[in-house]
């Protein structure tokens, strides 16, 4: 099957590998109608999202691209808006609202560095109850469409990355986890309509063996409705839909029969 869209990578003005037109021209060769690349969002704390300064060259280097490949494919400037992030969203095309941080008296914790360091807050910060940690990074991942006007929901169980290969978060958590992440679908869902990833970035970095979020996640979105699309959320060129062949069919099992772009101007702000 073909696919043709992807909006949520990563470039080396961040976290990434590659250059935004490097990424611009893996997608073309992939044969992309529309790439987006979605940077990380200014976060005052975190050195690896964009500094004020590498956010303004991110918005005209990728005017440039649009105009330097217009005609062979649609370039979009997304930025990914941690909930701890500032920036404007409307100087975006699009907005992922993701959450990668909580916040503990005070001290920041990153939710998907390493199992060390998830494992390190858990144990500092939670008093080793992983329940506690999963019920906080909901509680701000069920705020973020509104904290950061977000289009698009990114890796909504993100808090699992490392559980193939480290504790295993949901399932320490049984029933209750799912609860918690059910809950803050739930609010999500209320008010204006948002896409959800079904993201394969973990697995394109081999920390997963199948896309977040987890099946019972991404069939209680599918009964409620919810617009789900493909996101490769890649880090260097390979990642560019990686792995969308497995995914889409990972959604069908979950009671998709179509999803993606049936109408981009659900995604597109107003100016483009």
């Amino acid at each position: 099957m073909q696919f043709l869209f992807d909006l949520h990578m990563h470039t080396n003005l961040t976290d990434g590998k590659n250059t935004p037109e490097e990424m611009v021209k893996k997608a073309i060769e992939k044969g992309l109608k529309t790439v987006g690349i979605s940077e990380h969002a200014y976060i005052p704390f975190d050195r690896e999202s964009m500094s004020r300064e590498k956010t303004l060259f991110f918005r005209e280097e990728m005017k440039r691209l649009k105009e330097k490949y217009k005609g062979v494919i649609e370039v979009l400037c997304g930025a990914e808006m941690d909930y701890f992030s500032e920036d404007d969203p409307a100087a975006y095309d699009y907005v992922i609202g993701s959450v990668h941080y909580v916040k503990v008296k005070g001290e920041y914790y990153g939710v998907d560095y390493s199992p060390e360091d998830t494992e390190k807050a858990i144990r500092n910060a939670f008093g080793g109850d992983a329940l506690s940690y999963a019920n906080a990074y909901y509680e701000l991942l069920s705020e973020v469409k509104e904290k950061t006007d977000a289009d698009i929901i990114g890796h909504f169980d993100l808090i699992t990355k490392f559980d193939e290969k480290s504790r295993p978060i949901a399932k320490d958590g049984g029933e209750a986890y799912n609860v918690l992440a059910v809950s803050a679908l739930d609010e999500i869902m209320r008010g204006r309509q948002v896409f959800f990833e079904i993201n394969t970035g973990a697995m394109s970095r081999s920390w997963r063996s199948s896309p977040y979020p987890a099946s019972g996640i991404l069939s209680a979105m599918k009964e409620r409705g919810a617009r789900v699309l493909l996101s490769g959320d890649a880090h260097f060129e390979d990642g560019i839909s990686y792995a969308f062949d497995e995914a889409y069919a990972f959604a069908l099992s979950c009671g998709y029969e179509a999803f993606g772009f049936e109408d981009m101007a659900g995604i597109k702000r107003s100016q483009i």
